[in-house]
């Protein structure tokens, strides 16, 4: 039964009203169950209304060469509902997972929700080695691994390099979905990062160049573009 769009249980302008409030049963004060079902609320209840703000810099008018953008919440339930259909698509089950491996963009949104939407979703944490990143992805059987990234301007330290060296590494992928970085928008490598990434580049060397060769026989999976596959999906 679809959740009616959000209304306020009551308006809280005295103690004894957030009392009562605190005192509604969350089942009743929350009515959403998912958070597919809450996004879907807020498209109805807020429409048109500014739902995500990305700033491609860190310039508050950055210009037209990287300019805000601005997303509705009626837009993102379509984008999320893109991303499920393409998902699905794919021939992802409700039982099978998303790896997620981006950094905080717009794509992310969609991933994590629309991943949701269609089945479980493992986001991942950037700065783990390649030999973490491999062993949770294999221990969840992840069937898709949605990555970020510039490999022209960050080189064998980006995400999308670490991307491609893991998905020889897990025999469960089927795809790989790439979601390139908006106009303006530098891949940051902290120090740190940096340091850590490049030594266990080394330190894997080996052992990702054996899985590669494993892999490529065994045909690795598949590389597309996210923004693409989207564009396949009507709103």
């Amino acid at each position: 039964m679809p959740v009616p769009p959000f209304a306020p249980l009551l308006h809280v302008q005295t103690p004894a009203d957030v009392l009562a409030l605190e005192a509604t049963p969350l089942a009743q004060s929350v009515r959403p169950c998912s958070t597919y079902a809450l996004i879907r609320n807020s498209a109805l209840a807020f429409g048109d209304k500014t739902a995500l703000t990305f700033l491609p810099t860190a310039e508050p008018d950055p210009g037209p060469e990287a300019p805000v953008i601005r997303w509705s919440y009626a837009q993102l339930l379509a984008r999320v509902h893109q991303t499920a259909n393409a998902l699905h698509k794919l021939g992802l089950q409700h039982d099978e997972a998303v790896a997620v491996l981006l950094p905080g963009c717009l794509e992310y949104h969609l991933a994590l929700w629309g991943g949701a939407a269609a089945g479980i979703v493992q986001p991942l944490n950037p700065l783990l080695s390649d030999d973490k990143l491999a062993a949770l992805m294999n221990a969840a059987r992840a069937r898709v691994l949605i990555a970020w990234g510039d490999q022209a301007h960050a080189g064998e330290d980006g995400l999308w390099a670490k991307a491609q060296r893991i998905r020889h590494r897990v025999p469960s992928l089927a795809h790989v979905l790439w979601v390139r970085p908006a106009p303006g928008c530098v891949e940051a490598q902290p120090e740190t990062a940096i340091a850590n990434t490049a030594a266990n580049t080394a330190a894997n060397a080996a052992a990702n160049a054996a899985a590669r060769t494993a892999a490529d026989a065994a045909s690795p999976a598949a590389v597309t573009d996210f923004a693409s596959l989207l564009a396949q999906e009507p709103d």
